[in-house]
């Protein structure tokens, strides 16, 4: 998993959290999820969950609270960057990226240190 450590966003605008992947799986067609959590790895809480049945498929949302968490990215492309839209102060936080593949593989991946998300702008 490929993440940067921190990103920036300003408070009633909108960020992009970038993740990208590698795996051995070139040519995999199977279905595969991709999840954020926060707060903790693993454990944490998850804002936002697709899942893409095959390689033709969108990834379909199965979790994405309040409507402000969109994928930017493209899971069968190895990018499961996530956008934040309209961003307030209760966003602060450590966001975890994981994709999970399904089927005959069963790998998981999931950023361990995360991205920790800083805001800036008016407090009110």
């Amino acid at each position: 998993m490929h993440v940067p450590s921190e990103v920036v966003g300003e408070v009633g605008k909108s960020v992009a959290l970038p993740c990208t992947f590698t795996h051995p799986h070139k040519m995999y067609d199977k279905a595969l999820t991709a999840i954020w959590r926060v707060r903790e790895p693993f454990n944490g809480s998850v804002v936002f969950k697709c899942v893409t049945q095959s390689s033709s498929d969108l990834c379909r949302v199965t979790v994405g609270l309040k409507n402000r968490y969109k994928l930017l990215g493209n899971p069968r492309q190895n990018n499961l960057s996530l956008q934040i839209e309209n961003l307030n102060w209760n966003d602060t936080n450590r966001y975890f990226c994981r994709v999970e593949f399904s089927g005959d593989v069963h790998d998981k991946y999931e950023s361990r240190l995360g991205i920790h998300l800083r805001l800036v702008g008016e407090k009110m």
